[in-house]
């Protein structure tokens, strides 16, 4: 489920999945904050107030004076933009980015996530004890 949080609010335990409180620098967009926009976000779309109607565009395609509205639809390789972490909200903060539609992860998905994460320092630990046993050998 998912529910619309301020950046006060935001959890280690949250997915973000759209920006939505931008900061007025990011309204009518000028071309420094486009670009950066652009450039930070690539991948993106950005949903932009246009003839009194919302719109969903890549945001490879906004253009100065398009009024932006939310962030969303970030691709795998922007997923640390969407991780809520201490790092992170500092980061949205200093950004001034205000409010988030986010995603609280469920009991399965974080006993999903540690049993991953164990797995992979099992690997990583099985994977010394090779090359160590080489190295002895």
């Amino acid at each position: 489920m998912s529910e619309v949080k301020h950046l006060k609010e935001l959890e280690e335990s949250m997915t973000i999945l759209a920006y939505q409180g931008l900061d007025s620098q990011f309204g009518a967009l000028a071309s420094e904050p486009l670009a950066w926009l652009q450039k930070n976000f690539a991948g993106t779309s950005l949903k932009i107030s246009k003839d009194d109607s919302e719109v969903e565009i890549p945001i490879a395609q906004a253009k100065e004076g398009d009024h932006a509205i939310e962030i969303i639809n970030f691709p795998d390789n922007l997923k640390h933009l969407c991780v809520v972490t201490p790092k992170l909200i500092r980061e949205l903060a200093k950004r001034k980015f205000t409010s988030f539609l986010v995603k609280k992860q469920s009991k399965e998905e974080k006993h999903a996530a540690a049993v991953k994460q164990t797995q992979s320092f099992v690997k990583q630990v099985s994977g010394g004890v090779v090359v160590r046993e080489k190295a002895t050998a």
